[in-house]
C-alpha cells in the first residue's frame, strides 16, 4: 500500500488542536458518538506522526 509522506510539525499542530477540541467537548457533555469520532481521529493523527517521525530518521 502506498503511504503518502507527511511533515511531523503539521500532524503535531493537528493532533494538538484534535486533542484540544476532545478536551472542550468532554466538558461540554458531548455525546458518546461525537466522543468516539474525536478519539479516532487523535488516534490516526498519532499513527500518521509516529510514521512521520519515522520517514525522516530513513
Amino acid at each position: 500500500m502506498y503511504r503518502q509522506y507527511e511533515k511531523p510539525n503539521t500532524l503535531k499542530e493537528a493532533l494538538t488542536n484534535l486533542k484540544r477540541e476532545y478536551q472542550i467537548a468532554l466538558e461540554n457533555n458531548a455525546d458518546n458518538e461525537t466522543l468516539i469520532g474525536l478519539h479516532d481521529g487523535i488516534e490516526d493523527l498519532e499513527e500518521r506522526l509516529n510514521f512521520a517521525y519515522q520517514d525522516m530518521e530513513e
